[in-house]
């Protein structure tokens, strides 16, 4: 990536993040002036509170949109990076791009374009290099589906036999998130992967941060495939506001697939596992009050189905109360070592309320 884009990325971010700063506080106002309104009775003064509702929902959404790049930013670097392999390595290679018109957050962009120049470079001595076939291919594919962006690497090189890596390493599959990093190495050393491997580990790194995932898959002598996903995740979101024990907290509605009465379902056990079948899926039951290690002061009479990264659980709490405009600051440090909390939100009435790190308590059931 030139020097010009880098900095032009990050004089945006800068300007950018101020901005946001500005808007957090007026969505925090917003949940304020919406617990006002219904407590006005004076109908012109609801209609003036009605007003500044509106000009800061459409604040809100426009600040969303400008943060946004199109991925076709990257091409004319990739293309360029293809083109200085194939003149090192005497080889011909087409890259596809697929997807340009996907869009990501800006702050996004940078690693994005680092893990692809990783990848592309190590493809095209480990694989292409080596073998001189006379048809090399790189196809890049990006999509989003509004919740997680999406990348899948694909090159028609040697690859490597899928089932005897995951038996070398006794690994069910290849999702990198999940392994200690010297099984990383070995895998790396497995697949004769011959870039910087220290590079890549810290890429992996930053994708766990992104609570990300990575996962290799193959067939031997025709493909090698890396698929990427990262959560889109905002500052600035809707969440519903549910009671567990005697506490509040809130759990954003980018997870949220359904909500079904605890009396509707039947639950089992399995293992000491709870499991209930909703829409011909079984799926865990989390009792989020033995999660976070809350005393129960009523029976729980909730279930809320959310979903992350194609996986599913059933939380079960205590009570709904609201839906509500949110803005998630990052948790203290001294709630680094929570991986089910995923930062704090100021309600309407001034009172702060821990949001529930999906993502992570999905990983842990």
């Amino acid at each position: 990536m030139s020097n010009d884009f880098s900095e032009i990325s990050n004089v945006n971010k800068k300007n950018l993040d101020e901005l946001l700063h500005l808007v957090e506080e007026l969505v925090i106002n917003k949940v304020r002036i919406e617990k006002m309104k219904n407590e006005v009775s004076d109908s012109s003064h609801g209609k003036i509170l009605d007003q500044e509702l509106r000009i800061i929902s459409e604040i809100q959404a426009s600040i969303k949109k400008v943060r946004l790049i199109k991925i076709k930013t990257l091409t004319n670097s990739l293309e360029s990076l293809v083109s200085n392999c194939c003149t090192e390595y005497n080889i011909n290679v087409d890259l596809i791009f697929s997807g340009q018109e996907t869009e990501i957050e800006n702050t996004l962009i940078i690693y994005i374009h680092n893990i692809l120049n990783y990848l592309i470079k190590d493809i095209c001595a480990s694989e292409f290099a080596a073998f001189k076939n006379e048809s090399n291919q790189i196809k890049v594919t990006t999509y989003s589906d509004g919740k997680n962006f999406t990348m899948v690497i694909e090159s028609n090189g040697k690859g490597f036999n899928y089932e005897d890596t995951c038996e070398k390493l006794n690994k069910k599959n290849l999702d990198l998130i999940s392994f200690e990093e010297d099984e990383v190495k070995k895998f790396l050393n497995i697949i004769n992967f011959t870039n910087n491997f220290e590079e890549f580990l810290k890429l992996r790194l930053d994708l766990i941060y992104l609570d990300g995932s990575m996962e290799f898959e193959s067939v031997a002598n025709e493909f090698m495939r890396l698929t990427i996903i990262i959560p889109l995740t905002s500052s600035i979101m809707q969440g519903l506001l549910v009671t567990i024990g005697d506490q509040i907290f809130a759990i954003p509605l980018d997870f949220i697939e359904t909500i079904i009465n605890k009396n509707t379902v039947k639950t089992k056990k399995s293992k000491n596992i709870e499991m209930i079948i909703y829409m011909d899926h079984i799926i865990q039951l989390v009792r989020v009050s033995d999660l976070l290690k809350i005393e129960a002061i009523s029976e729980p009479s909730c279930i809320i189905i959310v979903k992350s990264n194609n996986k599913r659980a059933a939380l079960l709490v205590d009570s709904l109360l609201d839906q509500t405009d949110m803005v998630i600051k990052h948790k203290h440090s001294i709630m680094m070592d929570i991986g089910e909390i995923k930062g704090t939100t100021i309600l309407g009435d001034g009172l702060v309320t821990l949001v529930l790190d999906i993502p992570s308590i999905l990983k842990e059931i």
